[in-house]
């Protein structure tokens, strides 16, 4: 189970992690091109399928990196701006922590450091600040490999904590201006705007 946020901000997100994520392999690819499977190079997935109604979905072959946003939650007082007439925007402040797997990989160790330095590295922030997302950091990769039937299974996790701002807009139906009308000694009519700030 996982948390979902608008397309384009998962969009941005995946496409770093798919990018970042297979740097390992094509830098191993280049080195010695005999050494790597096409295979290998990691497949990169969401943890909750897009259509939710979908329980059928298999688990990929390996190696796979896996996405799941693991918490949301809003931090700190909205921003305010004035959008337009009689309408203000809200800018809700989220921050998501986003949990990540490598999985069934010999260098799942070395493509998760990779991807924890990646976030520093100026093309991948410009795949962030074009959706408004901010990168706070990432925690230490944890080492869950294990051993599951004769077969050992390379693992290893990390959450990285970003967070974007979520705009919202109001429309309180201010009065923004008066008119008074009215009429001296029968003869002068009187129509006078008044402007209220």
């Amino acid at each position: 189970m996982g948390y979902r946020i608008n397309q384009e901000k998962e969009d941005a997100l995946f496409s770093w992690a798919i990018h970042a994520a297979n740097q390992v392999s094509i830098g191993i690819a280049n080195e010695n091109i005999a050494s790597l499977k096409g295979s290998e190079f990691i497949q990169v997935i969401w943890d909750k399928p897009k259509n939710n109604d979908d329980h059928t979905a298999k688990r990929p072959a390996f190696p796979y990196c896996s996405l799941k946003i693991s918490s949301i939650e809003e931090i700190g007082k909205p921003a305010i701006e004035y959008y337009s007439l009689d309408t203000w925007a809200y800018y809700i402040r989220k921050k998501i922590i986003l949990s990540i797997n490598v999985y069934g990989y010999e260098y799942s160790f070395k493509t998760m450091n990779y991807l924890i330095n990646s976030i520093h590295l100026y093309s991948y922030q410009q795949i962030f600040q074009a959706e408004k997302i901010a990168c706070w950091g990432a925690g230490a990769p944890l080492d869950l490999s294990e051993l599951e039937e004769n077969v050992f299974n390379h693992r290893v996790q990390a959450d990285f904590i970003f967070s974007f701002p979520d705009p919202v807009l109001d429309v309180p139906m201010e009065i923004h201006k008066v008119t008074v009308n009215g009429i001296i000694n029968d003869s002068l009519n009187v129509s006078q705007d008044i402007e209220i700030s």
